[in-house]
């Protein structure tokens, strides 16, 4: 594997309850390489975040790593001590969260936060900290970047804090940056300008990205390949334009179909996945979790879930229906 790049081989992550197992992450494996965006996409709960958080020990409460391995630069991250892996968050590997307001400390300033990166990990000075951690906030957008520095995150507005969040994570020049839905709470102006900074930073710094989102557009104009899950399993992954004009599983067809179109005829109703995505515990359908939603659903999909198989060089699929 190229030095720099992140192989993840069957992680999973179960939540353990008094009478039941919630596999939040079921067994999933992938490859990013150095420089590349790679965008893992699904509904909500079908385990994107969990097994982000995975990747560098920061599995929830309540959660376990059962097994797997997170290989980065030669080494297995899962098996780090706590000391080893602090070091590596916010320096080699850095983690833009889902909610800012929980992830930022609400008694310090966005400028101290922001600071104290490049104290600890930079060993800059204080004076030097500040000014950097200016420069970072007006990369990011931030409008008057030197009082927001001074403001607590209570009194910034969401897309505010978002900004605040990236200008941490992007402040030593990450060699993997994890994003986990890095625009929510961004108007579409300010979403663009912080796209085109994290890929600038894969394409300039050659930053590896793991890109989480619902935004099937976002997946299309900056990833260079995807993976999708659904209950807590990858059912599907490849590079972007091979996925895009030949989606194999039934469920990454229903994700693209139901993509709103600008040029859809006026009046036509918007296409949905009929059904819920199932809870992650005992009550998970047997074989294909998929079945139950699917139109191809056959009585060997409710029976075993079905192995992954190569479509072509750069594209695979777990589903029975391909097969025939």
């Amino acid at each position: 594997m190229m030095e720099g790049g992140l192989k993840v081989q069957d992680l999973c992550t179960y939540f353990f309850g008094r009478t039941s197992i919630n596999k939040a992450v079921d067994g999933i494996s992938y490859e990013v390489w150095t420089g590349e965006i790679m965008a893992i996409v699904g509904e909500s709960g079908c385990g994107k975040t969990v097994s982000a958080l995975s990747l560098i020990q920061l599995n929830p409460p309540g959660s376990q790593i059962v097994r797997g391995q997170v290989l980065w630069k030669g080494r297995d991250l899962l098996r780090m001590g706590s000391d080893e892996i602090c070091r590596i968050r916010g320096k080699e590997i850095s983690m833009v969260f889902q909610e800012p307001l929980t992830a930022l400390n609400p008694i310090q300033t966005i400028g101290q936060q922001i600071a104290e990166v490049f104290q600890t990990h930079e060993r800059l000075d204080k004076k030097e900290a500040e000014r950097k951690t200016i420069e970072m906030l007006e990369a990011v957008a931030m409008p008057d970047a030197e009082k927001r520095a001074k403001s607590y995150p209570f009194q910034l507005s969401g897309g505010m804090r978002q900004r605040a969040m990236i200008a941490m994570a992007l402040s030593c020049k990450p060699d993997l940056l994890i994003a986990d839905e890095p625009t929510t709470a961004v108007d579409v102006t300010i979403q663009a300008q912080l796209l085109e900074l994290i890929a600038s930073l894969a394409k300039e710094v050659k930053t590896t990205v793991i890109l989480i989102t619902h935004n099937l557009g976002i997946v299309a104009r900056y990833a260079s390949k995807i993976v999708i899950m659904y209950a807590g399993k990858i059912v599907e992954k490849g590079d972007t334009p091979t996925l895009y004009a030949h989606p194999r599983h039934p469920y990454t067809i229903s994700l693209l179909k139901a993509i709103p179109r600008l040029d859809q005829e006026s009046g036509k109703k918007l296409v949905t996945i009929d059904g819920q995505p199932p809870p992650l515990d005992h009550r998970l359908p047997s074989g294909c979790s998929f079945h139950p939603r699917c139109l191809y659903a056959s009585k060997k999909c409710k029976e075993e879930f079905p192995p992954f198989r190569p479509i072509s060089d750069n594209h695979e699929v777990a589903c029975w229906f391909v097969e025939g």
